[in-house]
C-alpha cells in the first residue's frame, strides 16, 4: 500500500493515511455516531477557520478538516448541534468547591475527567440553554449552544456513567435562568408606512449605532419619541416595540434589559 506520496484520487476515497493517525480516526468514529467534531491544539483552542462553526459528522468535510487543520486533541460542538451539553467544572478557578457541595444533587450522567483534574458532565441539550462562564460559581461554566468541549477520552483519560445521558436538573437551570424562546410577534405594515413618514425612522439607525455606555440611554430616548409617535396615531406600540428591540439588538444590548427600556420609555413619551 503506498503511503502519503499516493494519489488524490486515493486520498479522497481510501482514508488510509488519516486513518494511521489516532485524533483521525477517533473524530471519525465520533462523527459516524452523528457528533460535529473538528481538531484543536495542546492549548485547546480550534485549529481550523471559524472554530466549533467548522465541525462536520460528514466524512468527506472531516476528512478535509483534517488535511487543512490537524490537531491532537478532538473538539465537539455542544449544544443543538450536537444535542449534548456540559457542566464544566474547572478545579484552577474554585469549581471543585462548589463540586463539593452540590454533587450529591447532580444526577448520575456521562461524565468526562479534564485534563486538569476538572470535570464536563454531559446532559442532553436544552433549547435554549447557551454557554456562560461562572454564572453558576466561580469555576462552574454551561457548554451548550455557541461552545465547545475538548473529547478527553480520546487522550485516554476514563470516563464515568458511559452510558448515562441525563436531562438538566431543574435547580442548575433555574440557578443560570434559562429564558424560553420568545413568540414572534407580527406587526401592521401601513403602520410600519405612517411611521416612516413621521420623519422618526432616523431613531432606529441612531439605536443600532449607539456606542457602549450609551446604548440604554440612547435607546430610552428614542423609546420615549416612539411613544410620542403612538399617541399621534403614527405607529401601534407593538410595531414600534419590535424596530426597537431590532435596532437595540444590533447594538448588543441584552434582549431582557431592552425590552424593560423600551416598555418604560414608550410609556413615558405616550404620557407626556
Amino acid at each position: 500500500m503506498a503511503g502519503r506520496g499516493h494519489s488524490p484520487d486515493h486520498r479522497r476515497t481510501g482514508y488510509w493515511w488519516p486513518q494511521m493517525t489516532p485524533p483521525f480516526a477517533a473524530a471519525k468514529q465520533l462523527a459516524g455516531a452523528g457528533l460535529p467534531v473538528f481538531f484543536c491544539n495542546s492549548k485547546k483552542f480550534p485549529t481550523c477557520k471559524g472554530g466549533f462553526k467548522a465541525a462536520t459528522s460528514d466524512p468527506e468535510q472531516l476528512l478535509d478538516l483534517w488535511r487543512r487543520s490537524p490537531g491532537p486533541l478532538i473538539g465537539v460542538a455542544t449544544g443543538a448541534a450536537s444535542g449534548i451539553d456540559a457542566l464544566d467544572i474547572d478545579p484552577k478557578d474554585g469549581g471543585q468547591l462548589w463540586l463539593g457541595d452540590h454533587c450529591a444533587s447532580i444526577p448520575t450522567t456521562r461524565t468526562h475527567v479534564t485534563r486538569s483534574g476538572g470535570y464536563h458532565f454531559l446532559f442532553q441539550h436544552h433549547p435554549g440553554l447557551r454557554c456562560s462562564a461562572s454564572k453558576i460559581a466561580p469555576g462552574v461554566d454551561v457548554r451548550a449552544d455557541g461552545g465547545y468541549i475538548v473529547w478527553w477520552p480520546d487522550t485516554g483519560i476514563p470516563v464515568q456513567n458511559e452510558d448515562a445521558f441525563a436531562s438538566w436538573p431543574e435547580w442548575v437551570l433555574e440557578k443560570i435562568a434559562v429564558t424560553k424562546p420568545m413568540p414572534k410577534r407580527t406587526f401592521d405594515a401601513s403602520a410600519i408606512e405612517k411611521f416612516r413618514n413621521t420623519g422618526i425612522e432616523h431613531l432606529i439607525r441612531f439605536v443600532a449605532e449607539a456606542a457602549e455606555g450609551q446604548r440604554n440611554s440612547i435607546l430610552f430616548w428614542a423609546a420615549c419619541r416612539v411613544g410620542e409617535a403612538v399617541r399621534a396615531g403614527a405607529i401601534t406600540v407593538s410595531s414600534g416595540t419590535i424596530l426597537l428591540e431590532a435596532a437595540s439588538s444590533q447594538c448588543r444590548l441584552p434582549l431582557e434589559a431592552a425590552r424593560k427600556t423600551i416598555s418604560s420609555g414608550i410609556s413615558r413619551g405616550f404620557s407626556s
